[in-house]
């Protein structure tokens, strides 16, 4: 069985306390200040699978997420023949890990495309029955 002291603490104790800890608060003064919003909108500006940075309009062209364009292309339905520019989602590119965009084509080539396939499947039925 061992003996234990007890000591009260008197004020000179609990300065000596307060000083140390004031001493630690002072480390917390080296920590990092957290990521602002702007920064956090600069990371997604990155292709997070090949790490290019598309603001550069750097891109890999093997890549899922780059999909061959940095943050803008030409409308991705007509082939840019509307000259309209879609721009990146950066939400959705970065989720699925595919090249997402936001555009609208004004072009008759959507129309017509629809068109040219209803024939192309029509073609092949009445191909397949003869």
């Amino acid at each position: 069985m061992s003996l234990t002291s007890v000591h009260s603490i008197n004020n000179q104790n609990l300065r000596t306390i307060n000083d140390k800890m004031f001493d630690n608060m002072d480390l917390v003064g080296d920590i990092e200040p957290a990521v602002t919003l702007e920064e956090l909108k600069e990371v997604f500006k990155y292709c997070f699978r090949c790490g290019v940075n598309w603001e550069q309009h750097h891109v890999s062209l093997d890549c899922f997420e780059c999909g061959g364009y940095s943050l803008e292309r030409p409308c991705p339905i007509c082939d840019g023949h509307c000259r309209n520019i879609w721009k990146r989602d950066l939400e959705e590119s970065h989720r699925s890990g595919e090249a997402s965009w936001i555009g609208e084509c004004s072009s008759k080539c959507e129309e017509m495309g629809r068109d040219v396939n209803q024939i192309c499947n029509r073609l092949e039925k009445v191909k397949a029955t003869f």
